[in-house]
């Protein structure tokens, strides 16, 4: 638990993170990535290229600062944060990788003046906080799925058995476990982690189920995004029989359920089509608090 001492130093740098955190989020993000290759299947890189992900991680920064002696006022962005850890599978080995990146972008960042060492050791106090919390409760998600009916842990290898063209921008993709068992009920508005190697290099996204997996597989519905090199790759090169490994679905979180049934509403009284069901790439949640949920 932080100490008094840690949490009023926390706090005094709401104001810097007001005013400059994008710049040091942005620095801290160069820095994770070219210097740890290992993690870059963990980041989508046209949010990294648009500054979605620098922003929103810039303002969970400020808010975890805002509230950190109050953490329950966060409302549902931990649930949300894990549950995107839990479907990219964040590891415990990556957590001191982005804490040593995120102290050392603070310190260069605000310069010795303001990042003194009691300022640091606020903030890796801080940091060390949410990484426990965070790998607690994504320890408990990961054994609870290996242990469900048609649970797994890590990747498991699926077949495409079924190839959908929906409409121009539009293509539903049917999986199968390429092993014949069984796996995990899913429903629509939930997210599967897909794991790729393109161009030799590991690239990681979640995509939202589309259909119930009452017939035992996994249907998503994905969106061609101009320049999203993932959604491309599916559209132009996975045809049935292909085989990519899928991590665990998660459920949908507090936010998206709400989010849902807002649409349900809205929705009432009109057909609904499969693009109101498409899947698209797991964007960064708004206020996305740890850079890894990309």
């Amino acid at each position: 638990m932080l100490s008094a001492q840690d949490r009023a130093i926390v706090k005094s740098t709401v104001p810097l993170l007001e005013s400059g955190g994008e710049a040091l989020i942005t620095h801290f993000y160069r820095m994770l990535l070219s210097e740890y290759p290992e993690v870059r299947p963990l980041f989508n890189q046209a949010h990294q290229a648009s500054g979605d992900q620098p922003r929103a991680l810039a303002n969970g920064v400020l808010m975890y600062a805002r509230h950190i002696d109050q953490l329950d006022q966060l409302g549902d962005l931990v649930a949300k944060i894990i549950n995107k850890h839990v479907a990219l599978q964040i590891l415990p080995e990556h957590y001191p990788i982005v804490g040593a990146c995120l102290l050392r972008a603070i310190s260069e960042v605000l310069g010795s003046e303001i990042a003194t060492p009691e300022v640091m050791t606020a903030w890796g106090n801080a940091y060390g906080q949410l990484a426990d919390i965070l790998i607690g409760a994504e320890a408990a998600i990961y054994e609870q799925k290996a242990q469900a009916p048609g649970g797994w842990r890590g990747a498991r290898a699926f077949s495409v058995v079924k190839r959908v063209e929906e409409s121009a921008e539009i293509t539903s993709f049917h999986f199968a476990p390429a092993d014949n068992g069984a796996i995990l009920a899913g429903a629509p508005g939930q997210y599967i982690g897909m794991k790729l190697v393109l161009d030799g290099e590991e690239v990681r996204r979640n995509y939202s189920l589309s259909a119930l997996s009452d017939a035992g597989q996994y249907r998503i519905s994905v969106k061609r995004e101009a320049g999203g090199r993932v959604s491309n790759y599916l559209h132009d090169q996975v045809q049935v029989g292909a085989t990519i490994d899928l991590f665990p679905r998660r459920a949908s979180s507090p936010w998206r359920r709400r989010q849902a049934a807002g649409a349900h509403q809205r929705r009432r009284g009109h057909h609904a089509n499969l693009a109101d069901a498409r899947s698209r790439p797991g964007h960064p949640a708004p206020g996305a608090l740890h850079p890894l949920c990309a």
